[in-house]
């Protein structure tokens, strides 16, 4: 993931600007209980949250018993924030 930040400074005789880039590296981090249990009862639908942040991009895959689960469309949604 890339930033661009320019500096401009201007006067009465002229304008000068530089350009900086940003570079964030990092691994994945996982937010939250590493192992939480979550009850539902039969058939009754449940959202599960992975909240991972570090350099995109990100592979987020779901696993059930150890083992890979297929999605027939998106699994997921993303979220970004800038602070």
């Amino acid at each position: 993931m890339f930033f661009t930040y320019t500096c401009i400074a201007t006067n009465d005789i002229g304008l000068a600007d530089l350009e900086t880039y940003l570079q964030v590296v990092g691994s994945p981090v996982i937010a939250g209980d590493k192992q939480e249990v979550i009850e539902v009862s039969v058939n009754e639908p449940k959202d599960l949250f992975c909240d991972v942040s570090g350099t995109e991009p990100i592979d987020i895959d779901w696993l059930r018993d150890g083992k890979t689960i297929e999605f027939a469309g998106e699994p997921h949604s993303e979220t970004s924030y800038l602070q």
